[in-house]
């Protein structure tokens, strides 16, 4: 069973999924279903939001890198993505 069911859904949805789930389950050798199943299917906006994101964090990327090709050599650090994250340390 799928986690689906701590989310209170309408009894034709669970039909649905259910049913779904079968397919899945029954033809789960096929290529094509098992390339379905693979790929994480999210709501719209939840794509877009995702995309616009994405394009923000490409966006500081590029500017990171233009910044470090036209400066003096050492002046701009390279800093890891998991360090940027870092507010403060407490020990």
């Amino acid at each position: 069973m799928i986690s689906f069911l701590l989310i209170k859904i309408k009894p034709r949805e669970r039909a649905s999924l259910n049913y779904t789930e079968a397919l899945k389950e029954k033809y789960a050798a096929h290529p094509q279903i098992k390339r379905i199943a693979r790929h994480r299917h999210v709501p719209k906006h939840v794509f877009n939001e995702q995309n616009k994101i994405r394009s923000i964090k490409n966006k500081e990327k590029r500017k990171d890198t233009n910044r470090r090709i036209h400066s003096k050599p050492g002046t701009v650090p390279i800093v890891p993505e998991k360090e940027k994250r870092i507010i403060k340390e407490v020990e």
